[in-house]
């Protein structure tokens, strides 16, 4: 509880705060809000019953006699029939009560966190470099930290849970190919086809140009089917979807553009063959220049009774979706999409878990996942969040 006149030197702002808090009207000039705090400013209390020789009631009474006039003024309310053993306290009394807590900082070592954070991108796939859940990659990432946990000193557990996963295999491949002059003959070798020698190939790069979505599926298209892609916009006509049936549908990331969640239903309802968004909207002009990159997104699962096994779902840099719109939908360039993904896999994921004893009951629960949800080193959290967590653990062991 405050003196009276300290109220006046609050700002207008931190008055209102302090009748908000307390369900009190906060409207009127400061003069009035002041007024109004004074009016009402009263503590929660409650009433605990401590004998006459109680340690706690006696600390309370040695750093009441310390206290300075004034302020003896206001807190003495808070001691009724302290002869009888009746205390009457709030949570702000009881702060000032027992005083600050006794904090011991602990040392922190950058580089061991960093040889911790290298370790774990040195267990990642040999080609991909992730640890991908359900993975042995993250399998062995799990194992390795559980070890650390134990070379510290540390109790340690291994749980292990069963999950709806989708696994990649092999690496996939998105191209474009601007036939030949032999492959455009009439009667001569296909277009884009191995004999069209002079056919031009743009090869577009995994985790850099495009990335899978989850939970796209397995879907070969080549060049030489001459696949039609169909330019949605940014998919909110619902109209439009039709267009796309049995086709390969692009959808642009903007402003008003729904979540993958949404976009993967409206395809699944119009039978469209294949889906690639192209990102115009996140992630500009960060780490490319001019270019917008391309992101992992998963789905509601929650929202699907089946996912197809045969559907493709990319998600490619704004570049990416415009050299596809001149070149192909607009040119007579020819998509190539390959993707081997089994979305119908159910992966078991493992949770290492170090137990450091306290002096109390409390828990104190300090979490990173060090799997990736991707064929990649992984976000920060992935890799120097389990890194800093380890040398935590290791510091307080």
């Amino acid at each position: 509880m405050r003196e009276t006149s300290e109220w006046s030197d609050l700002s207008v702002s931190e008055l209102k705060d302090y009748l908000r808090e307390r369900g009190m009207p906060v409207s009127g000039r400061k003069e009035e809000l002041v007024r109004r705090v004074e009016k009402n400013s009263i503590f929660q209390a409650e009433i605990a019953d401590f004998p006459s020789n109680n340690k706690g009631f006696g600390r309370l009474l040695d750093r009441i006699r310390n206290l300075p006039f004034s302020t003896l003024m206001v807190i003495s309310i808070i001691v009724v029939g302290g002869s009888g053993g009746a205390v009457v306290y709030g949570d702000e009394v009881l702060d000032f009560i027992q005083g600050d807590p006794d904090y011991v900082l602990i040392d922190f070592d950058t580089e061991k966190t960093r040889e911790f954070a290298q370790s774990l991108v040195d267990l990642g796939h040999p080609e991909w470099e992730g640890r991908m859940s359900g993975t042995v990659e993250e399998e062995n990432t799990a194992n390795a930290i559980k070890n650390n946990f134990t070379s510290m000193g540390i109790p340690s557990t291994m749980d292990e849970f069963d999950v709806n996963m989708f696994e990649i295999g092999d690496e996939p491949d998105l191209s474009i190919c601007v036939p030949g002059d032999i492959g455009n003959i009439f009667g001569g070798p296909t277009p884009c086809s191995t004999a069209d020698v002079n056919r031009q190939i743009t090869q577009f790069a995994h985790r850099e140009d495009y990335v899978i979505q989850g939970y796209s599926g397995s879907v070969d298209i080549f060049h030489a089917e001459n696949a039609e892609i169909v330019d949605l916009g940014n998919g909110s006509e619902d109209s439009d979807w039709p267009s796309a049936a049995s086709k390969i549908a692009m959808v642009w990331i903007e402003i008003g553009t729904d979540g993958n969640t949404d976009l993967l239903e409206r395809a699944l309802a119009n039978d469209v063959n294949s889906m690639i968004t192209v990102n115009s909207l996140t992630n500009c002009n960060e780490l490319v220049m001019d270019d917008c990159i391309p992101y992992f997104k998963g789905i509601d699962l929650t929202r699907f009774d089946f996912i197809p096994d045969s559907f493709g779902f990319i998600m490619v840099s704004k570049s990416v979706g415009t050299t596809i719109s001149d070149s192909v939908i607009n040119g007579d360039g020819r998509i190539q999409m390959r993707i081997d993904v089994n979305n119908q896999a159910v992966s078991t994921i493992h949770v290492p878990c170090g137990i450091i004893e306290g002096k109390t009951d409390s828990i104190i629960i300090l979490g990173a996942h060090h799997d990736t949800v991707y064929n990649g080193q992984g976000a920060v959290d992935d890799s120097s969040g389990v890194a800093t967590l380890q040398e935590i653990a290791r510091q307080f062991s």
